[in-house]
């Protein structure tokens, strides 16, 4: 009994063994267990890795802020000639960046968008900031320390208060535009457009334009490629001044009977005397064809209701408009300027004429050359060649003005300034700053420091 009793107590033994040897592989609990071990740690390196990625995106923040704190003020201390490395660390240090976290370096920006170290003259600072922290929870991922770099270059932007070119209509579709081949070539100068929208200067066909910047309220369409910069161009600008706004707040007179001379015969060489208190009126036009030659003298022309057209071969100048003394042509008209005449000046004509540095009739006109009334609207086209040499302020405020092919090289060397609610541009054509302050017309040699990358 005893032997059954082992032997069967043996065999119980085997038989509860292989039991449970057999349900283990039917047995979930454990495997559940396994896989919620292994999920926790993924969980937890997520969540460390995100709680991390949280902490690295702050630091990104704070390491752009010091690179363009730094930056700007690297090329701040570049426009006065200091040491932009001594600055940009400077900068860095109060944003709490070490300078063994910084690298700094000058060299040129150009209009395209190109960064080169080193190049000379240097006209911009490129700020790195680089940061390196040890994983923590993340390191279950991440097993080499993270670096985070950031950086920025800013360079110098000329101010220049008086631009070669400016577009003053805000709400124009489009401020200056281009067509065929047009190009403008600015001289010490920026080209400027105060419209809003995206064809704040719109560029197409073989147009260019030459200058040291430009500035636009909106955008510039079609300009890559199109662009000759000393500086790059500045695009959602604020609206850039008007250097002639003062002649609008200037009471035009109106003028009727006595106060309206004849215009003579303009056939041959003519000579037209100034007055400060007559005007041609309607009728009397300023219309001058052929070879026919009119000679202008230093003082004041008005023109109330009527046109100036010069076509064909024609010449308009002034002779003896030297050393400061020079002409002022203003347009106005009846019904509070509304009835302004048109301005044309086309073909090969040959137009020299320079404005007075002071005007003795108001100041607010020193340096200006043409006006028409900015309550009129009134057309102007200038579609000469390189026959035309006007040195002053041209404004045209209201208008819409063709300047086809207008100006000469020699503008660059004077002062040539054009002023126009909007502008359209054929051909080449020539304006400059230079020998504004001669004409009373003061320019700013400003700079300041812009963010560019």
């Amino acid at each position: 009994m005893i032997g059954v009793c082992g032997i069967g107590g043996t065999a119980w033994r085997a038989w509860r063994w292989q039991g449970a040897l057999s349900g283990l592989g039917r047995d979930r609990r454990g495997a559940v267990s396994m896989i919620f071990s292994v999920c926790l740690v993924v969980v937890v390196g997520v969540v460390g890795l995100g709680t991390e990625g949280a902490m690295w995106y702050l630091q990104r923040q704070q390491g752009q802020n010091a690179a363009d704190a730094a930056a700007e003020s690297g090329g701040s201390a570049l426009m006065r000639d200091q040491d932009a490395g001594v600055s940009a660390t400077a900068a860095a240090s109060m944003t709490g960046f070490p300078a063994s976290a910084l690298s700094v370096s000058t060299g040129s920006w150009s209009s395209n968008g190109t960064y080169t170290p080193g190049a000379s003259p240097a006209n911009a600072v490129k700020v790195v900031v680089a940061q390196t922290y040890q994983p923590m929870l993340a390191s279950l991922f991440l097993a080499k320390p993270v670096t985070i770099t950031e950086s920025a270059i800013a360079t110098i932007i000329p101010a220049s208060a008086t631009p070669c070119v400016l577009a003053l209509s805000a709400g124009a579709a489009e401020g200056i535009g281009f067509n065929g081949n047009g190009a403008i070539n600015c001289n010490e100068g920026s080209v400027a457009s105060n419209t809003t929208s995206g064809d704040s200067i719109g560029m197409n066909g073989n147009t260019a334009i030459t200058a040291t910047t430009v500035i636009s309220s909106g955008n510039c369409s079609g300009c890559d490629g199109h662009l000759d910069l000393t500086y790059p161009m500045q695009t959602d600008q604020p609206p850039t001044t008007d250097p002639f706004a003062a002649v609008q707040t200037v009471a035009l007179p109106s003028f009727s009977g006595s106060g309206c001379r004849p215009m003579p015969s303009l056939h041959g060489t003519v000579s037209l005397p100034p007055s400060s208190t007559q005007a041609f009126c309607a009728g009397a036009d300023l219309k001058i064809n052929s070879t026919d030659v009119v000679n202008l003298s230093p003082g004041m022309y008005f023109f109330y209701g009527s046109n100036i057209s010069i076509t064909g071969n024609a010449t308009l100048q002034c002779p003896s408009c030297t050393n400061g003394q020079g002409v002022t042509l203003i347009m106005t008209g009846p019904n509070n300027g509304a009835d302004t005449g048109s301005l044309d000046i086309s073909g090969g004509v040959t137009v020299t004429l320079s404005a007075a540095a002071n005007n003795s009739w108001n100041p607010a006109f020193d340096g200006i050359l043409f006006y028409v009334d900015a309550r009129s609207g009134a057309p102007v086209t200038v579609t000469g060649g390189s026959g035309i040499a006007m040195a002053g302020g041209l404004y045209f405020p209201s208008s819409a003005v063709k300047f086809a092919g207008g100006g000469s090289a020699d503008a660059q060397t004077i002062c040539s300034i054009l002023v126009s609610a909007t502008l359209t541009i054929s051909g080449d054509s020539y304006f400059g700053t230079n020998g504004c302050p001669a004409l009373g017309l003061p320019t700013s040699s400003g700079q300041s420091v812009k963010l560019v990358e």
